[in-house]
């Protein structure tokens, strides 16, 4: 059992509406259902709601849980809904927009709260503005010990 977090995959975000980006989002969510995991979405405040080619996919899913963040960090919302919910936290898959920002931010902050946890960026499913941006985003996290890049 797992814990997807999908970040910021919303309309105002050029970067979510990058085809490749959302095909493997919809496949993590997917994924995610099959499998029971539960999934978070981040928002960003004031910039919409996450897209519905991927909210879609989650209705009639009851372990879907929302949070709205105002800083680049969604770790701290992720940890309230984790504990308020139960979620798990010894596993985590990672998603969505912008690598080198909110995706990064988020995946440091789970890696150090759950320092024992597996966390798996889904490098595929997360975008930037450009390539190089996503790169350093992912140079950012891989010295991590406990995140793997997957491709």
């Amino acid at each position: 059992m797992y814990t997807l977090v999908v970040v910021d995959m919303q309309a105002k975000f050029p970067a979510s509406l990058d085809t490749r980006v959302q095909n493997n989002c919809k496949r993590a969510i997917r994924n995610a259902i099959k499998n029971k995991a539960a999934i978070i979405f981040l928002e960003y405040v004031d910039y919409g709601p996450t897209l519905p080619c991927l909210t879609d996919l989650v209705k009639g899913y009851s372990n879907v849980h929302h949070a709205t963040k105002s800083d680049w960090d969604g770790s701290p919302h992720s940890n309230v809904l984790i504990k308020k919910h139960g979620l798990p936290n010894n596993k985590f898959k990672v998603c969505g927009v912008y690598t080198e920002c909110c995706v990064a931010a988020t995946v440091i902050g789970l890696s150090r709260t759950y320092n024992d946890s597996k966390i798996n960026l889904l490098s595929k499913a997360c975008g930037s503005t450009c390539d190089a941006h996503h790169q350093r985003g992912i140079r950012d996290m891989k010295p991590l010990r406990n995140v793997r890049i997957w491709a």
